[in-house]
């Protein structure tokens, strides 16, 4: 930018013959690398020229090049394709942003075998992908909305091909490969939390089984196989979950949200089996006793609350921290609990009585 004016650059795409375009906020740049004997070795660049009236859209956030000439997705789900510098044609390509590109060169395989020539695949916010070819065609589409397995959240984030497959990031930390030859062929390889900042608050391993328990900001609770590193099952429980423990026989999860809620969840996450709010502050650690009598929540109202697991009700609230809590743990018969709060303060409860 000039004079310490910073420019938002969504995008960068490399070309063949040393050349390269930028995009982002009102702007589009394209470049040509120096020459090896070029004097100062100084990059140089032209601005895109829009040449047609019906494009509307200045801000760029994805680009790829067909052939020789470049293509820009737009925010407003438009692709356009430029002549060296200028926008030379146009068409709708998503509801939403681009975001993300990719080209399939000369010799790669398509869809169709007999039709050689560049193609550029794109992918939008709306969970469509689609390729289309130097006349900005479209010749393949899927959606990802309604392709099985289904994805917790199909916004595309990332495109790319190998040989005859075609691999696709979504926003949900997932990762699909699905056949250019057929769409029937579709393989999810990777999923997880995902949102922006949405942080794994909660873990719990199964007592006997290979299996865990995450929980996390992104309202969910997932299951887990540890042998062979795959999601077993998921829940959207509506409400950002921080803590998560499992009961000494694998039979109960129950999850702490930052309303102040704890759920009871089935082992298989499948079913709701209690419910009950205890604070007005988020919990952020709970543990069963080892008898699995007992529930402990951990609040950052400083306040530990110890829930009986026969009907789930509040038995005693552990009032003594000067910080909110931060650890809990029972001695081996059920006991005795201690606990740690965020000033560093441990002290050690009663488990029937609820007293310090």
């Amino acid at each position: 930018g000039k004079a310490g004016r910073g420019i938002n650059v969504y995008t960068l795409c490399v070309g063949g013959n040393e050349v390269f375009v930028t995009g982002g906020k009102n702007h589009v740049k394209f470049w040509e690398l120096p020459l090896p004997n070029s004097p100062g070795g100084e990059l140089s660049s032209k601005t895109g020229i829009y040449n047609l009236k019906a494009v509307k859209e200045r801000t760029v956030v994805s680009a790829a090049f067909l052939g020789s000439d470049a293509v820009t997705g737009m925010r407003d789900g438009h692709i356009l394709l430029w002549k060296d510098r200028t926008n030379t044609k146009f068409c709708k390509a998503h509801d939403g942003p681009v975001t993300a590109m990719y080209t399939i060169s000369n010799d790669s395989p398509g869809i169709d075998t007999r039709e050689l020539g560049p193609r550029v695949i794109t992918g939008g916010k709306d969970g469509f992908v689609h390729i289309w070819d130097l006349q900005l065609r479209k010749k393949w589409s899927l959606d990802m909305n309604l392709t099985e397995p289904l994805s917790a959240c199909p916004e595309i984030k990332a495109v790319a091909t190998k040989e005859n497959r075609l691999l696709i990031g979504t926003q949900a930390s997932e990762i699909y490969e699905v056949s250019l030859l057929s769409t029937a062929e579709v393989y999810r390889h990777v999923q997880g939390h995902y949102m922006n900042r949405a942080e794994v608050w909660g873990l719990a391993a199964h007592p006997t089984l290979p299996q865990f328990v995450t929980c996390g900001d992104d309202m969910t609770v997932r299951l887990w196989n540890c042998k062979c590193l795959q999601q077993m099952e998921i829940v959207h429980i509506g409400a950002k979950a921080r803590a998560v423990a499992i009961n000494p026989d694998g039979s109960q999860v129950a999850v702490a949200t930052y309303e102040g809620k704890v759920l009871v969840l089935s082992s298989n996450l499948k079913n709701e089996e209690a419910q009950l709010t205890i604070s007005s502050s988020w919990m952020e650690v709970m543990q069963y006793s080892p008898d699995g009598k007992l529930l402990a929540v951990g609040s950052h109202d400083n306040t530990i609350y110890l829930i009986e697991t026969r009907a789930y009700s509040c038995k005693f609230k552990c009032k003594g921290h000067h910080s909110y809590i931060n650890g809990l743990d029972f001695s081996s018969d059920s006991r005795v609990m201690q606990s740690v709060s965020g000033d560093y303060e441990l002290l050690f409860w009663d488990c029937s009585t609820g007293k310090q």
